[in-house]
């Protein structure tokens, strides 16, 4: 039924109940596999209860446009997920896209957790910084040209950023910070000239 609507055959919608199924194991919620692998969010849905007997969480998607903003373990994070992905859909041109971003999920995982599978969604509430819905936000943050590469003059490392924002938020999220007393680590302050006399 999916297929049909979609003008594909039914080898392609095995594909992407495939994908499908992967995106959902990896905790992926409804709207975000029906989106990437282009079947109904009513069947989403379903096949979501189907593999994990339940409802998918309600409420926001964790669309924060900030996020890489917040703290530099987080533009660490998001840089690595999308250096990966981005080398991925370079490298595998001919891939769907949603298979592309399911095995970038799965290396950024396996380098950050040292572990080849990812944990499944419903033991890993806390583990990982860059879950797999936030990672699709990344994605399409990037596609709307909303963040963008820097590369960091002196450690020579590549990170997101918002694109259009001044120096003080384009911070180099491995230089550019330091440590508190509680272990955390902290951006650099700028200075900001608002022109104010």
């Amino acid at each position: 039924m999916a297929a049909a609507k979609r003008g594909g055959t039914v080898s392609d919608l095995a594909r992407n109940l495939a994908v499908a199924e992967k995106m959902i194991l990896l905790g992926a919620r409804p709207s975000i596999v029906s989106s990437m692998c282009g079947i109904h969010i009513r069947d989403a849905r379903d096949y979501y209860e189907e593999i994990h007997g339940g409802r998918s969480p309600s409420g926001m998607q964790p669309f924060d446009s900030y996020w890489i903003l917040r703290s530099a373990h987080n533009c660490i994070h998001a840089s690595i997920f999308h250096g990966f992905y981005e080398r991925m859909r370079r490298e595998h041109a001919g891939h769907r896209e949603a298979e592309i971003f399911v095995a970038a999920y799965k290396v950024y995982h396996g380098t950050v957790n040292n572990t080849a599978d990812p944990i499944p969604a419903d033991r890993r509430k806390g583990q990982e910084r860059l879950d797999i819905n936030r990672a699709y936000y990344i994605v399409r943050q990037y596609r709307n040209k909303e963040t963008v590469f820097e590369n960091c003059p002196r450690c020579k490392s590549y990170y997101l950023v918002i694109a259009n924002y001044p120096a003080a938020f384009r911070q180099c999220p491995l230089c550019e910070v330091w440590v508190d007393r509680t272990g955390r680590s902290r951006w650099r302050t700028v200075d900001i000239d608002y022109g104010e006399k």
